[in-house]
Parts: structure tokens; C-alpha cells; sequence
């Protein structure tokens, strides 16, 4: 093997490896991106929430708002975002509002902090 035998080996294995990080910074980008765009949906319903005692009455568009979340925290979320966005919905249903108002404090909690994480962001304190 002479030299431009092996000028020519360390440049392809440099294109694969150069290959390989951008797809993975692609993939990366393309997640957060998914990522924040569930977060935005369920902003919306947070805060009417927090700015009525009766949301649903205050928010006629509230509804298709939760049903929009639901779909994306299905689609882009982590196991225990999904069951905490059920059991958002269940309370709702139950009209407990105890039980809604602590899963929804849950729930951003857990999604502020994985996002932040996920971004390379320092962490908050509670």
C-alpha cells in the first residue's frame, strides 16, 4: 500500500465518519423540532387554565385545543408525558379539579426539564 493508497482510505473513512455525525445532528434537530412543537400545543391549554376558573367556558376553542396536544404528545412524547396527558384528560372528564390542576403541574414540570436537558440548557429549580 503506498501513500496515495492510504491518502485515499483516510479520506473515505473521514467522509463516512463526517457522514454519520450529520445525520445524526439532522435526526437531532428534526426531534427537537417535533418536540417543541408538541410543548407549543399544550402552552395554549396551560394557560387557560391559568388564567380561568372555568376554562371551558372562557375558552370555546379549549376542546379541539386538548385534542390537538393529545395527538402530538401521542405522536412525539415519552411514555410518562402520555400517561400524564391521559390522566390530564380523565380528571377533566371527572371534573376533578385537583387531580387536573397536579397532573398538569406534573406534566410541564417533567417536559421543562427534558427539554431543557435536551437543548443543553441549565437546569431550573421548582
Amino acid at each position: 500500500m503506498n501513500i496515495s493508497d492510504l491518502s485515499i482510505f483516510v479520506v473515505i473513512i473521514g467522509w463516512g465518519v463526517v457522514s454519520y455525525f450529520n445525520r445524526k445532528h439532522e435526526r437531532l434537530k428534526k426531534r427537537t423540532e417535533y418536540r417543541l412543537r408538541t410543548l407549543e400545543s399544550f402552552i395554549p391549554i396551560q394557560n387557560s387554565f391559568s388564567s380561568y376558573s372555568a376554562p371551558f367556558e372562557k375558552d370555546v376553542e379549549l376542546e379541539s385545543k386538548i385534542e390537538q396536544a393529545r395527538v402530538n404528545f401521542f405522536l412525539y412524547g415519552y411514555q410518562d408525558e402520555i400517561e400524564l396527558y391521559e390522566k390530564f384528560i380523565k380528571s377533566i372528564e371527572k371534573s376533578n379539579i385537583p387531580e387536573t390542576v397536579e397532573t398538569i403541574n406534573t406534566l410541564i414540570k417533567i417536559v421543562r426539564n427534558r427539554l431543557r436537558k435536551e437543548l443543553e440548557l441549565p437546569q431550573i429549580k421548582d
